[in-house]
């Protein structure tokens, strides 16, 4: 079923995450730039699932998202 899929790869990303978070972070930043929306946005999350040391993604996150410092 598609939804046990989507938990057990989302489970495997996370303890991926956590055994080598620069590694995974990495791959994340590179999904943001897929053309599959869907893959950009997994990306996303994943990454904010992983807080603090995801850190590094942030100009990526910035570039895809649109949001270039300036105000609101």
């Amino acid at each position: 079923d598609e939804d046990v899929r989507h938990v057990a790869a989302n489970s495997i990303r996370l303890i991926q995450a956590a055994a080598a978070p620069n590694q995974t972070v990495q791959d994340l930043i590179q999904k943001l730039q897929s053309p599959d929306e869907v893959v950009r946005l997994t990306a996303a999350k994943d990454l904010g699932k992983i807080g603090p040391p995801a850190r590094e993604a942030i100009p990526a996150l910035q570039k895809l998202f649109g949001w270039w410092g300036g105000q609101a």
